[in-house]
């Protein structure tokens, strides 16, 4: 393996890779001390857990960064992952050295055929944003972002302000600690516009509660980089923000409101 992976132009999705490269380096030398199939396992089981995590952390971050092929990116973390899962099952159930170093095989291929190779195709629209951010372009309001209901949308331009403030303290080092305190406001107003989002909803008479599991994943990466809240802000909140705003908001207030005109 090489002595360092390749960039993405993200620093979570770098530090999952690494990660990840760590446990195939664990699951091979297990393996070559002729370990218990069960510890390749157990070892193989982290990496597909992070694999996991990192899988859905990755899908929002591309699409916030404005990546075209989302569903077609899905379709194969569900191969890849529904993969390696029968394959630690089958160590698991009968344990011989072939199928420890086949499965130490795979989780490589994942790292950089998957990872690496595939995935580099929608890295250039990180770097892109992430050089936005880095200059202040973003995140920034446009038109195009609206939805078209004045108190939802100035919900929506709040957020964006309180971000860009935190990513600007961030980078002065002695207002640093601002940052913590434009954060908490910044996922207090998350939890309210989503209630107001989903009252908008239930008021018109369609379904609502799947942002439920948009809060879930600001609440886990605000708890996870509570200590680095300059990650936090310029290499997840953006995009997080932006495949909000782009994905369930368009789906749910534009696009109906096209089709009821119609």
């Amino acid at each position: 393996m090489p002595a360092q992976l390749p960039k993405s132009g993200n620093r979570i999705i770098d530090a999952h890779h690494q990660r990840l490269y760590d446990l195939i380096g664990r699951a091979a030398a297990l393996s070559r001390a002729n370990a218990a199939g069960t510890e390749v396992a157990a070892t193989a089981q982290q990496f597909l857990d992070l694999l996991v995590h990192h899988c859905r952390m990755e899908s929002m971050i591309a699409a916030g960064a404005g990546f075209s092929g989302i569903p077609e990116h899905a379709d194969r973390h569900r191969e890849i992952l529904g993969q390696t899962g029968a394959m630690i099952a089958a160590l698991n159930g009968a344990d011989n050295a072939e199928r420890r170093f086949a499965l130490v095989d795979h989780m490589e291929h994942i790292l950089y055929d998957h990872e690496i190779l595939e995935d580099c195709r929608y890295w250039h629209t990180l770097r892109d944003l992430a050089g936005q951010v880095a200059d202040g372009r973003q995140p920034a309001w446009a038109p195009s972002l609206s939805i078209g209901i004045e108190r939802l949308d100035q919900q929506h331009r709040r957020m964006i302000s309180l971000l860009a403030a935190a990513i600007a303290r961030g980078r002065e080092p002695d207002r640093i600690g601002e940052v913590g305190q434009l954060l908490e406001g910044f996922v207090a107003l998350a939890h309210r516009h989503f209630r107001d989002e989903e009252a908008e909803l239930a008021r018109t008479g369609h379904a609502v509660g799947h942002r439920r599991r948009l809060l879930d994943s600001l609440q886990e990466a605000a708890a996870a980089y509570r200590d680095r809240p300059d990650i936090l802000v310029t290499d997840y909140l953006p995009y997080w923000l932006l495949d909000h705003m782009r994905g369930p908001d368009r789906a749910d207030f534009v696009a109906r409101s096209s089709i009821g005109t119609a």
